[in-house]
């Protein structure tokens, strides 16, 4: 291109831009302020720069917007952390938040409101919509803040919870060991859809503390693991409304106080102020109460539902518990009655509670053999064989124990099974009765077989 081309092409340009209202500038105004930039261009042509959309989310102290939601990045904040503003979904892929945001709390008790501070790992805005994590891989929430007198929360939306649903089929863990009253996971209602894994491990050293609480119900398909250890007052699991285990669910629970005092009131499972059923398994264990009520609220458990209660004062604590199938067994203080609905508070101060599945027949099989010897064999001395040697046993669940129940008393069958044909018996055929028992275990009732044993001395 030649020099007198270029120049007419630079000229038609800026003769261009001059016929534009707004856009052309005096040479004394970028002296005066230094030479034109694309911002005061825009402005000058009454364009504006679109700013990013904000959203009430914060992952660590950083509040998500549309311009960062695909990758959320930042101090505390590894993996792969992203937003979708479309179905309000944060996505956890291998993923691990250590840094916290500072959020006023006001409450409504006082007037005027006062605020308290709370720190947390991910943090809504209350009067949100429900937020729901997606879990991809291993993914974990830390409180940065051990040993620290700070009221810390894993999950939290602020004086009014919002509902929360955790799905995915990875797995979230929570932990947290501030000295403060702190709790793992706070929402409104909450549900573990059935392939997700969520662990929230909480410790508070001079204060009461919460691993998860819903205010409303909770819905659990997958797995829950809840764990608290506090001064006094430790819970594993709080849903306000009640609790929904699933067939598919899965809900271990525990809670430990350090106190002395004579009520410290741990609970590992807490449910007051609503029904609850039980479809799939809970585990519950604690220094107090392993599973907690008020007077009138119903525990269901159905004919697929097992929960088993360990509570060092209460197994159950100011709770109906009502079985779903006339099969299913209570056991309290190692005492076991078939029931439709137990009244748990007659139980009293039972160590073990176990509600379960009815136990099967137990499949033991017994042939016997012949046992043949020789005169000259129990002459002068006894002479044994073992039980395998004088029964065929299978399928038996549970301890075996053998007991002879007739015949001569020349031939003897010890607990364990074994024959022994005492000295100077005489030859001949002897037959006789023998009841062999298998114990059985816990899901099998102990059964038994007698048989006719044959004993030929020759």
């Amino acid at each position: 291109m030649t020099r007198t081309r270029l120049a007419v092409i630079t000229l038609s340009i800026l003769f261009a831009i001059s016929l534009v209202p707004g856009l052309a500038f005096a040479a004394g105004d970028a002296d005066d302020d230094g030479p034109a930039t694309g911002d005061s261009l825009a402005a000058a042509s009454g364009l504006t720069t679109q700013e990013a959309t904000k959203y009430n989310l914060w992952v660590a102290d950083v509040q998500v917007t549309s311009e960062n939601a695909s990758n959320i990045t930042g101090e505390g904040i590894s993996g792969k952390v992203s937003f979708d503003a479309t179905t309000n979904t944060l996505t956890l892929n291998n993923a691990t938040i250590s840094k916290d945001h500072m959020a006023a709390v006001y409450s409504t008790y006082t007037s005027p409101p006062t605020a308290t501070y709370f720190y947390y790992n991910i943090y809504q805005v209350e009067d949100s919509k429900t937020l729901t994590i997606k879990l991809v891989g291993t993914n974990k929430l830390k409180s940065p803040y051990d040993g620290t007198n700070m009221r810390h929360r894993g999950i939290g939306f602020g004086a009014t919870e919002d509902d929360l649903v955790i799905t995915g089929s990875g797995s979230l863990t929570v932990t947290a060991h501030p000295t403060e009253f702190i709790i793992g996971i706070e929402c409104a209602k909450l549900t573990v859809d059935s392939k997700a894994t969520v662990t929230v491990k909480i410790t508070a050293d001079n204060d009461s503390c919460t691993a998860v609480r819903a205010s409303e119900l909770a819905t659990v398909k997958g797995t829950l693991n809840v764990s608290a250890s506090g001064d006094e007052y430790a819970t594993g699991l709080s849903a306000v409304k009640g609790l929904v285990v699933a067939k598919s669910g899965k809900v271990v629970g525990t809670a430990k106080d350090k106190g002395t005092s004579s009520y410290s009131g741990a609970s590992a499972i807490y449910t007051y102020n609503g029904n609850s059923t039980i479809n799939g398994y809970m585990k519950a264990t604690s220094t107090w109460s392993a599973i907690e009520g008020n007077d009138g609220i119903i525990m269901t458990v159905g004919a697929t539902g097992e929960v088993i209660a360990k509570g060092n004062r209460f197994a159950f604590e100011d709770m109906n518990v009502k079985l779903a199938s006339k099969k299913l067994q209570v056991l309290a203080g190692n005492k076991a009655k078939s029931a439709k609905a137990v009244k748990v508070s007659k139980i009293g101060e039972a160590k073990y509670v176990y509600i379960g599945k009815a136990k099967k027949a137990n499949t033991i099989t017994v042939k016997p053999k012949t046992v043949s010897l020789s005169a000259s064999k129990v002459k002068s001395k006894d002479y044994s064989v073992t039980a395998k040697k004088a029964f065929t046993v299978k399928k038996a669940k549970g301890t075996l124990v053998y007991k002879k129940t007739s015949g001569n008393k020349k031939i003897t069958v010890a607990k364990n099974g074994k024959v022994t044909v005492m000295k100077g018996t005489a030859k001949g055929t002897y037959k006789f009765k023998v009841k062999v028992t298998a114990a059985g275990n816990s899901n099998y009732k102990a059964g038994s077989k007698t048989v006719t044993l044959v004993v030929k001395v020759k």
